[in-house]
């Protein structure tokens, strides 16, 4: 409207100079060509005045387009959110493995055999799991209350794909007494790293051309930050913690410990745990006061940070005075619970984004609670739902004006959210949980208490904390590409070498590892149609070591290929088993999984593109071997 305001002025500046008094005048004062002269200079220095300040308008706005189309490559990039992917990955791929047996394979140790009764008392029949900030940590590194004395060798098979696990069960010295754990840095937190190592976080899907932005014919890199990194680990963590719960089995059997390993000692973590866990020095099990106090701060990033309230808790601007109850009863309901709230009337700002900005610098975390089921779908949700245009500008307008704030004083924010497939929360608002809605509000407390109090969360329910759908396939990817194919790649092609050498010369066998995804994404311990020809052997000495398999194509010819099902696919199958994804959700993730893996390979790792092929196939109508002859060369 300011721009049309300023469009009009200038034109009526020009009718003014050319108006018939001026020029009648000019006409008798200087004559015919002195008039058509002066009017026609003044005409376009005024159009000359307009131009400019159209450019600087065109600028001004091109500005603010170009920071919107930013915010949108940012929501379509592959690999915003790679934790809860990574969360899946170990816990369907690993805990699932190892959890069930970790009791027994402790009691099956020499080492445990010859302990008195009394030390048998000293060890947790668990595994602990060490989450540090920096997402590794050497074990015992140079922690001299540490020691390693013995391992647990423990075999698993996801989706046909063997492989040895070892862990190491360490004694703790506490003054003059000895406890015992089994514990370790999750092997997955390995991605995060090579991830900081490489300095992005995710591909940027390739764009169409306009007036702003020339078309990008290839993906591009988006920069991992420390930031992305410690956003990346606390969703993380909160969702293993929800994951852990899905067999009631499982459960007690590991314990997540996040912790800043620049402020504390291993050890002095692990004793904390084992001693709450075997009930030492205190009969009933609380929660940690300490332990994961200051959780994303260090000294690296902003130690001295003030926050003067812990939480705000607060809804989207555009409900009424109704629908804002939950959030005033939310925070009575905390308040009552020894947290320091700052309410929304205390807050300086004459609208509602402005006492965002005011919270922001003033709390260690924000709690935002989407719109009750059933609000007007007229109204825009703070929220924004993947594919709603309609909905964008809202959660641009929040995230450009928090993010500078959020990121410099390192708050998290909490989302407390109705369950949608299609939910979508812009990372630049750091969230690190998502809470569904209850029906019985005390859980929910309990739970946003857990998540925000700087407590150890242990949940109850998977169902304590809402994992999105829709999210997991990009962390697997990531997790595939640069976890595990980065690494067995080498191993595949020294073997196959192996194998070649002294064989006939009519011996044929694929130089590449051949990835098999089924589209109902059901696998199989071996490969389905194709005979087995032989298997490698497991080596021993790794902590990590995998087995392959390689088979025959045809019973006439000596025609071989190494080939497995890519595991991921297998995760995501159990996603849809859980109700968590629907049978047209299972294929599209599946169908971002491999095309990911693919974007990743051909831009980080370029050298080993060609070391291996995914072969997607209709495992109801077509067969394997079929599909497979016209793959191998």
């Amino acid at each position: 409207m300011a721009k049309e305001t300023k469009i009009g002025d200038y034109l009526a500046k020009i009718k003014d100079v050319v108006n018939k008094r001026n020029l009648s005048w000019m006409y008798g004062k200087f004559g015919k060509t002195a008039a058509a002269s002066v009017t026609l200079v003044s005409a376009f220095t005024a159009y000359k005045v307009f131009v400019q300040d159209l450019i600087t308008g065109l600028n001004w706005s091109s500005g603010k387009i170009t920071e919107k189309r930013e915010a949108e490559e940012r929501r379509k990039m592959i690999g915003n959110d790679v934790a809860h992917g990574l969360a899946w990955s170990h816990y369907c791929g690993y805990l699932q493995h190892v959890l069930p047996v970790i009791e027994e394979s402790i009691e099956q140790t020499d080492w445990y055999t010859n302990l008195s009764k009394e030390e048998r008392k000293q060890i947790p029949k668990k595994l602990y799991e060490l989450i540090p900030r920096k997402c590794y940590v050497d074990i015992p590194g140079s922690d001299e209350n540490i020691e390693k004395v013995s391992d647990i060798a423990i075999e698993g098979d996801r989706a046909g794909n063997k492989r040895k696990i070892k862990l190491q069960i360490y004694s703790i010295t506490d003054g003059k007494k000895k406890y015992y754990c089994v514990c370790e840095c999750p092997p997955v937190l390995n991605t995060i790293n090579n991830m900081n190592d490489i300095q992005t976080v995710g591909i940027t899907c390739s764009t169409g051309s306009n007036i702003f932005f020339p078309l990008r014919k290839h993906p591009t890199l988006q920069l991992f930050t420390v930031d992305t990194k410690l956003v990346q680990l606390m969703r993380f963590y909160y969702a293993m913690n929800a994951l852990l719960c899905l067999k009631k089995d499982n459960k007690d059997k590991a314990r997540f410990l996040l912790f800043n390993e620049s402020e504390d000692k291993v050890s002095r973590v692990l004793l904390k745990a084992i001693k709450e866990d075997l009930n030492v020095d205190s009969p009933e099990r609380t929660l940690h006061s300490s332990l994961m106090e200051k959780k994303l701060q260090s000294a690296e990033e902003n130690k001295d940070a003030f926050y003067q309230f812990d939480l705000f808790v607060t809804s989207p601007e555009d409900v009424g005075e109704h629908d804002k109850q939950p959030v005033e009863r939310m925070s009575k309901l905390l308040k009552a619970r020894n947290v320091n709230i700052l309410l929304e009337k205390d807050c300086l700002g004459k609208d509602w984004l402005e006492k965002m900005k005011f919270a922001a610098t003033k709390c260690r975390w924000i709690v935002i609670l989407d719109k009750p089921k059933g609000f007007s779908l007229q109204k825009k949700s703070w929220f924004e739902p993947k594919g709603s245009k309609s909905k964008t500008l809202m959660s641009y307008k929040v995230v450009a004006s928090l993010k500078g704030i959020l990121e410099s004083r390192k708050v998290q924010t909490v989302a407390i959210v109705n369950e949608s497939d299609e939910l979508h929360i812009y990372d630049d608002l750091r969230w690190v949980a998502c809470i569904p809605f209850h029906n019985n509000e005390n859980n929910l407390i309990e739970t946003l208490y857990k998540v925000t109090s700087g407590n150890e969360v242990k949940l109850e329910n998977s169902t304590d904390l809402y994992l999105k759908p829709g999210e997991a396939a990009v962390g697997l990817a990531w997790g595939f590409a640069v976890n595990y194919l980065n690494k067995v790649l080498p191993e595949i092609k020294e073997q196959t070498a192996t194998v070649m050498d002294g064989k006939k010369e009519n011996f044929k066998l694929g130089k590449k590892l051949f990835l098999i995804v089924p589209e109902s994404c059901k696998t199989e311990q071996t490969l389905k149609d194709i005979p087995v020809h032989g298997k490698t052997k497991l080596p021993d000495g790794s902590s990590r070591s995998y087995q392959f398999t390689m088979y025959k194509l045809h019973p006439d010819k000596e025609k071989y290929f190494v080939g497995q099902y890519a595991a991921p696919v297998d995760v995501i199958y159990q996603m849809k088993e859980a109700g968590l994804l629907t049978e047209e959700q299972m294929k599209s993730e599946v169908k971002k999984f491999y095309t990911t893996v693919d974007q990743i390979m051909k831009i980080l790792l370029q050298n080993k593109t060609k070391d291996y092929e995914f072969v997607f196939y209709n495992d109801k109508e077509e067969n394997l071997s079929t599909v497979m002859s016209k793959r191998v060369e």
